[in-house]
Order: C-alpha cells, then structure tokens, then sequence
C-alpha cells in the first residue's frame, strides 16, 4: 500500500487524532465526504511542514509556502516584521509563525480541523515531563539504546521512494548513515562543501572515513555556486518557514541536488 493509502486507512480506524498512532515524518491532508471537515495533520516534532492561511473565507494550504502564492486565490506576500525578529534571534519558541503574514506552519504533534467556518487545533501528542529513568548496567543502556537507535532508523527509511541521508561527517548523520545501511537501506549521501578558503571547520576528512567503510553507497558533495548573502527568491521561498533555522537558507542548493535524484525522504 502506498503512503496515501495508509493514511486514509489509519483516519477511518482511529478518527481525527489517527496521527498518535503514526510513527516515521509526515505531512498530510484528509478531506471527509461524511462530515464535510478538512483535516491536516503532521507528524509529532512537525519535521514535514505544512502551511495554511486564510483569504476570502478559504482555507489554503500546501507542503510548501511557495505553492500558496501561487493559488487561484491571491495571497499577499507581506513579510511578519515579528517573524524576521525572532529568526534572526535564534528564537525557538514561535513554531507557527513564518515570513508572511497571515501564512501559518501546523506545529509538531497537532492537527487542524476545519468545518468551512471554524479551525480547531488538537494537540495529539506531547513530550512526556518525566520519563521513566533508564535503568541498568552500563552495557544493558547501551544495547537498550542500539536496539531502540536502530529501529527508529529504520522506521524512518520506509519510504515508495529513495532515501538519502544529509552527510556531514558528524556524529549524528554518521551514526544515521550507518545503522540504517546494516539494515540494508538503500541510502544515498548528500554533503555540503564549503569553498576551501572558507573560515569553518571542512568535515570532508571524517566524510571520506566513511565513504571508505561504505564505498557502494553513492555520495554527492553538493558545492555553493554563490556567496551565502546572494540568496535566490526560490530558496527564501521554499525555506522561509523554519522559524529561527535561517542557516536552513544555505541548503538550498543541497535540497534542490536531492530532488534531481528523486530523494524525498532524506536522513540527518
């Protein structure tokens, strides 16, 4: 069954709130005959977007900000002077607010209900306060923790399409990179590669480590073909909905290698 299919399957077991019962990154819409509700719902940290606004009493929404400017309705393109603030802050808090007014991100762990007149937004998942400790010899921590690393990686390679994996010769995408190819996932390596005279720290060493354990995963080192200052309208476009990720404007060009392969699941 395909993704679509799933989740369909999944509404009509468990009703609105069916997105608890999702594990993995996703980003969709469910419109119910029955009801004549409007459901958009993503995944619990909100990792695929999804943005919405209202203009002449409709409800827009697509995965992307620039598929709302381009609607048979109009939406004005008004930069939010509080959003702009906040991102260059670094401010975490503000997950709903994005570079255009009246332009709404769905947060992590909620979903959105629309009957035609009223929005409502339920919260179907959140962090637990106080987890129950982890308990143990060292060792016994440590496989608890390979098994559960392992079969998230995993649930999160599931995909009708290539998975590629965001390289940077760090701990996470390596350690990402790795279980998921001892599972046997077909992974491709996506890098980015600062210019040589740039003033930061080059991870090719420790990418090139890996590349040596793992050289039939195919790998691409994606280069800036421009100053960072020299943002194109399509990246400030596509990104402008990480609220307080502006360095996400950088990966652009990454995002864009990524879908010439026909990755739309990829790994970080």
């Amino acid at each position: 069954a395909s993704d679509g299919e799933m989740m369909l399957e999944a509404y009509l077991r468990w009703g609105v709130t069916f997105a608890r019962e999702l594990k993995g990154d996703f980003a969709c819409s469910v419109w119910d005959s029955r009801t004549q509700n409007l459901i958009l719902t993503c995944d619990s940290l909100g990792k695929k977007p999804l943005y919405y606004c209202f203009q002449n009493g409709a409800l827009l929404f697509a995965s992307e900000i620039c598929g709302l400017f381009h609607a048979p309705i109009p939406v004005p393109r008004v930069v939010d002077d509080v959003y702009l603030a906040l991102a260059l802050l670094q401010d975490p808090d503000e997950r709903e607010l994005t570079l255009f007014q009246g332009v709404k991100s769905l947060p992590g762990a909620h979903t959105l209900c629309f009957n035609g007149r009223d929005v409502k937004l339920i919260e179907h998942w959140r962090f637990p306060r106080n987890p129950p400790p982890i308990r143990g010899a060292p060792e016994e921590i440590v496989e608890q923790f390979c098994h559960l690393f392992s079969k998230v990686v995993g649930q999160h390679s599931r995909s009708e399409h290539p998975v590629g994996v965001f390289l940077s010769g760090g701990l996470d995408s390596t350690a990402v990179a790795a279980y998921g190819l001892n599972q046997g996932v077909s992974l491709s390596g996506l890098s980015w590669a600062l210019p040589k005279d740039h003033g930061g720290q080059d991870e090719r060493l420790y990418i090139e480590r890996f590349k040596s354990r793992w050289p039939n995963m195919p790998h691409t080192y994606v280069a800036p073909d421009r100053g960072l200052l020299d943002i194109p309208p399509e990246a400030l476009q596509f990104q402008c909905g990480y609220s307080g990720e502006m360095r996400h404007f950088v990966l652009h060009a990454t995002l864009q290698r990524a879908a010439e392969q026909g990755l739309q699941t990829l790994l970080t």
